[in-house]
């Protein structure tokens, strides 16, 4: 069984080195959980937490489709690098139904925020599919 309240700690321990939040969410658009470094701390309020994630879905909603499966190719991309005005937010799909991402800087190196998201997938699809057995 899943550990609700663990969730948003776990995603915490990813907010590290210019990581400012990290969301775990549903293919489907849900947010499971958040975790947010200390940059953003108390400044991230129910409000900005669903802006962030309506934008992530709208993202993730907006990547190509296997036709074949109906499913995103999530595989096949590995992680989408979006560059906002004061932000860059890296996603990555995993399993059928989850998408990670992670919030930082824009001084923050797109490689080093590639293989943090690596790490965190890695982490996070151990722990579903253990569940899922």
């Amino acid at each position: 069984m899943l550990r609700v309240k663990a969730v948003p700690a776990f995603l915490n321990n990813s907010c590290t080195d210019g990581v400012s939040a990290a969301l775990l969410m549903s293919t489907s658009g849900a947010l499971l959980g958040m975790g947010a470094g200390t940059g953003m701390g108390a400044g991230v309020t129910e409000n900005v937490q669903a802006a962030i994630t309506a934008n992530v879905w709208d993202s993730f909603a907006s990547m190509p489709t296997n036709y074949e499966s109906g499913k995103k190719a999530q595989q096949g991309l590995g992680c989408l690098i979006l560059e906002l005005e004061e932000t860059t937010i890296a996603i990555q799909g995993f399993g059928d139904q989850y998408i990670a991402c992670l919030c930082s800087g824009k001084d923050v190196d797109q490689s080093f925020l590639r293989a943090k998201l690596d790490s965190l997938v890695a982490a996070l699809s151990g722990a579903f599919e253990r569940l899922s057995q």
